[in-house]
């Protein structure tokens, strides 16, 4: 866990980061109500393709990084 929230941080420190941001919201801003909904199922879709299609060690550390619990 630690490591997820280093990595978050570290990307946050980054100009491009925010900017990525700001352009996100300027487009999710200027969407109407069924583009939005539109938006929504992809990401969805996506999510579930990458969970589908992905392997578990995508969403899991590898075996060899972490310590053994005694």
């Amino acid at each position: 866990m630690k490591a997820v929230i280093k990595y978050i941080v570290e990307r946050l420190a980054e100009r491009t980061t925010w900017v990525g941001i700001l352009a996100a919201a300027g487009v999710v801003l200027s969407l109407t109500v069924q583009q939005l909904e539109v938006v929504g199922n992809l990401g969805s879709a996506l999510a579930a393709a990458l969970l589908v299609f992905g392997k578990d060690s995508f969403l899991s550390p590898d075996k060899e990084t972490v310590p053994p619990t005694v």
